[in-house]
């Protein structure tokens, strides 16, 4: 309304407001846009799985190798993340084996 009263200080002030509601709108609604996202990959996922029902296998247990750690630091790293020390290994390959540590 008293937009003509207003000097220009006050016009700049008003417009660094709209702009500060503005950015807060479009994080709120890039927030529902990956909530949105999220819930298509989980409705897509329940039709992959519908798809291609479950089926039962017997697991290859020799593929799982145990090992101990000796090692003060090598253990405190392992506590801190296990899956640095987790490894996966078909069991058509078992003779090969390459480790990353």
């Amino acid at each position: 309304k008293n937009l003509k009263q207003q000097n220009v200080d006050e016009h700049l002030s008003l417009c660094e407001q709209q702009m500060i509601a503005l950015e807060h709108q479009e994080k709120m609604i890039q927030i529902r846009k990956n909530k949105i996202k999220q819930y298509q990959k989980s409705l897509n996922e329940i039709i992959y799985l519908k798809e291609h029902p479950f089926e039962k296998q017997k697991i290859d247990t020799e593929c799982i190798i145990s090992f101990d750690l000796t090692n003060l630091q090598l253990l405190k790293k392992y506590i801190e993340n296990p899956y640095l020390y987790s490894r996966i290994q078909h069991s058509d390959y078992l003779d090969q084996e390459e480790r990353e540590v």
